[in-house]
């Protein structure tokens, strides 16, 4: 591998697509791109505060319930093309894959 560690943070393509794609020989690449020169792990946040968070929404699975929401925590940046790649932090990883079967996109 190219020196960078892949923590329970660090996304792969293990059941799911991303923007983050692990090749076959264990190499993280950007999607945009298919660079393998990527920042290290960073906490991601707007500049607003420390706690405004970037979020996940989905539609509200029925009335008068609240929006599925995860809180996007981190993200790597390609050192070629610029292309931030978001991710979920290890907590609303899990919190979205308890809530996957319910979830609607706004394309349904």
């Amino acid at each position: 591998m190219d020196g960078q560690s892949h923590s329970p943070r660090t996304p792969t393509t293990e059941g799911r697509r991303g923007s983050v794609s692990l090749m076959r020989n264990g190499e993280l690449r950007c999607g945009i791109c298919g660079s393998s020169r990527l920042s290290p792990v960073a906490q991601l946040r707007t500049v607003e505060g420390q706690n405004d968070r970037l979020r996940l929404k989905f539609p509200r699975p029925r009335a008068f319930t609240l929006r599925p929401t995860f809180n996007v925590d981190a993200a790597r940046a390609c050192l070629d093309c610029g292309a931030v790649l978001p991710f979920l932090g290890e907590d609303a990883l899990n919190d979205l894959n308890e809530s996957a079967d319910g979830l609607t996109g706004y394309d349904a």
